[in-house]
């Protein structure tokens, strides 16, 4: 059932929430783009610096985030950080109207302004809102099409709606991949709307043959550049994959959600997984009818995917965005039907909001005073105690890394591990992904030598490695 269009105060008054909420998302975009990029980030500007074409067609690897890539190429190597990272601020603040309108079509001007403060102020949505990677474009893509999809749901007709799922699919994609598989999950999200809505089963099939022919036209143009590239340079190439395990989609899911709820990324990936699962259940139940689909896409229909697919690096949490974007969309939803239910209810629905917000903010506050690491000081603190020879758990990303800000404190290089196994290095940097913590103590032992911790530098978490620098003992 459509929403009732509020009076013209009203209208202003949600104008300028939305407008002051816009303003606040966008100011913590800014600010957490500053400091030092991060492995992830470099390894796009080598990629940007094959030029456009190459972006295109020559670099088929899932590190090769097209749009992204060519903004880098645009802005240059030497470009200011924020500038590098300017494209994704863009599309993150864009999320935020996007994602109002979005919740205000389901659950009326309340849910539009809970959705806004969410994506606004929800870590995830913050820390990819501001690096120079590809996943901002995929978060907006995904509201885009979450909605056109909503509105097919209410009335497979709306040809409009389909455009728009189409073109959100194209840009997602490009920004992405992992843009299809998630559309396929949301198509089938729609199709289970429809057939609940009519119990008919020709209107579904047609729904879906419709649905497919956006898809396949959203795609054709991300999916025909990556098969152009990979047959031309007859390679596919992929970082580093990790074999698909239920413990670990466990974990990569858990700590999603710990950090879209806000909470802090010590705490056990599987309660945070749980907490998830147990607020999403609540907001099946409160969230409008035909969003209760979409609902069961992000608790059942995302995982079930990484499953029966065995999709590699389910530990990685930035993987499991889409279901994150979706929750975050229904759980708006439902405080816009709380909202309208009673005192009790809109008082509930204020104290959970302002938790999530808050947890977000405290969240985000990390991410300002940390940025995604202190490469520059790691790569200074190595310069200034005499380092040549640098041995590595992680020696190719160390190699990037310090070729990258190596130039501005000082030249040394990285031992491949035979040699510095055989001949202990002038120094040992140990490199960890917070997703995977080990424990980095005071003292090391390398090559029978035992080495010192000289210096640590953290970062904030789902994004940057923590660096720890150990010299031999003395």
């Amino acid at each position: 059932m459509p929403v009732a269009s509020p009076a013209p105060s009203s209208r202003a008054r949600y104008l300028a929430a939305l407008a002051a909420l816009v303003a606040a998302g966008a100011a913590l975009r800014i600010a957490g783009a500053g400091g030092d990029l991060w492995y992830d980030e470099i390894w796009s500007l080598d990629i940007a610096a094959t030029g456009p074409a190459a972006i295109l067609f020559g670099a088929p690897q899932d590190n090769n985030h097209v749009l992204n890539s060519l903004w880098l190429w645009l802005v240059g190597p030497a470009a200011p950080e924020r500038l590098m990272r300017a494209a994704s601020i863009a599309w993150g603040v864009a999320t935020i109207p996007a994602a109002a309108a979005v919740a205000r079509a389901a659950a009326g001007p309340a849910a539009g302004l809970a959705a806004a403060a969410l994506f606004a102020v929800a870590y995830p949505f913050v820390l990819y809102g501001s690096e120079a990677r590809g996943y901002a474009g995929l978060i907006l893509a995904l509201v885009v099409a979450t909605g056109a999809l909503a509105r097919v749901g209410a009335d497979p007709h709306d040809g409009r709606a389909r455009w728009i799922f189409a073109g959100a699919l194209a840009f997602g994609a490009f920004s992405h991949l992992t843009m299809a598989p998630a559309a396929m999950v949301l198509s089938g999200a729609a199709l289970v709307a429809v057939h609940a809505r009519w119990r008919d089963a020709r209107r579904t099939g047609r729904t879906a043959a419709r649905l497919a022919s956006a898809g396949f036209l959203g795609l054709a143009a991300p999916l025909g550049a990556l098969a152009w590239g990979a047959l031309a340079t007859r390679s596919l190439r992929t970082g580093y994959l990790h074999p698909f395990d239920l413990e670990a989609l466990g974990e990569g899911m858990g700590r999603m959600a710990l950090a879209t709820l806000g909470l802090p990324d010590s705490a056990p990936p599987l309660a945070g997984l749980a907490l998830a699962v147990l607020i999403g259940a609540a907001a099946v139940a409160l969230a409008p009818r035909g969003w209760r689909a979409f609902a069961g896409a992000a608790l059942v229909g995302f995982p079930a995917l990484a499953v029966l697919g065995r999709l590699p690096n389910p530990h990685i949490p930035r993987f499991h965005l889409a279901a994150a974007v979706v929750l975050t969309l229904v759980l708006a939803a439902a405080f816009g039907r709380l909202w309208t239910s009673g005192r009790q209810a809109r008082a509930a629905a204020l104290a959970v909001l302002t938790a999530l917000l808050a947890g977000g903010l405290w969240q985000d506050t990390i991410l300002l005073e940390r940025h995604r690491g202190d490469y520059r000081g790691a790569v200074a603190a190595m310069a200034g105690a005499g380092v040549v020879r640098v041995g590595s758990n992680l020696p190719n990303e160390a190699s990037r890394m310090t070729r990258y800000y190596a130039p501005r404190a000082g030249a040394f290089r990285i031992a491949p591990e035979a040699e510095w196994r055989a001949d202990p290095p002038d120094c040992y940097l140990l490199i960890e992904d917070r997703t995977r913590p080990s424990a980095a103590g005071p003292a090391a032992t390398v090559a029978s030598r035992a080495y010192d911790r000289l210096a640590s530098f953290e970062t904030a978490p789902l994004s940057g490695y923590r660096w720890t620098v150990y010299r031999p003992a003395r």
